[in-house]
């Protein structure tokens, strides 16, 4: 099994957990933009996630240091944002 996929696949194509979703949308936010990729993250967060999630994704896949400003930043927001059940 590939990092971050979970075995549930949606029209034949594997569908990726929530922190994995957030870490792309952060690799490839020049392509989407910094506020959806912020967005995403601000969400993530606010769902209870946990960033440690995106920290070991980033690490795995070769993007910890790209994102990790990010990442630092989610922690950070944690105790800011209220949080609502998964």
């Amino acid at each position: 099994m590939r990092i971050s996929v979970d075995t549930m696949t949606f029209g034949g194509v594997p569908v990726t957990s929530p922190a994995r979703a957030v870490v792309d949308m952060l690799r490839y936010r020049g392509k989407f933009g910094d506020e959806p990729a912020m967005k995403a993250v601000k969400d993530f967060i606010t769902a209870a996630g946990d960033p440690h999630q995106m920290m070991d994704i980033a690490r795995e896949i070769g993007c910890y240091r790209q994102i990790e400003p990010f990442t630092r930043s989610a922690e950070e927001m944690q105790s800011a944002i209220p949080r609502r059940p998964l």
